[in-house]
């Protein structure tokens, strides 16, 4: 369990017991634990997926990247609590992991 208000680098960012590192290396997801306890994961998604994602209306499917990526170049912080379903990370094609993120509350 990791401590409150702290952040850190990890290439298992939605495991329960999430190995944070301090130093960022080559494809590791960011994860920040706020104060709250609130878990959130920073990746890059394409402009058309940020936007939806950002107007938070439905469900939707994402393949969120560590670093930028091919069309993945914007910058999210993706709350865990909206994290629905993900699968397996791929160590090919820029390390992604596939999420369904539910809307915003």
């Amino acid at each position: 369990m990791l401590p409150e208000n702290i952040y850190g680098f990890t290439y298992s960012p939605l495991n329960e017991s999430t190995p944070l590192f301090a130093k960022s290396t080559k494809q590791a997801f960011e994860v920040h634990k706020l104060t709250q306890g609130d878990v959130h994961l920073i990746g890059y998604l394409t402009p058309e997926e940020s936007e939806k994602f950002l107007i938070g209306r439905e469900a939707m499917d994402v393949h969120i990247f560590p670093e930028p990526y091919e069309t993945s170049t914007v910058m999210v912080e993706i709350p865990l609590e909206r994290v629905v379903k993900s699968k397996q990370l791929s160590r090919s094609e820029g390390n992604y992991m596939p999420l369904v993120i539910d809307p915003a509350i």
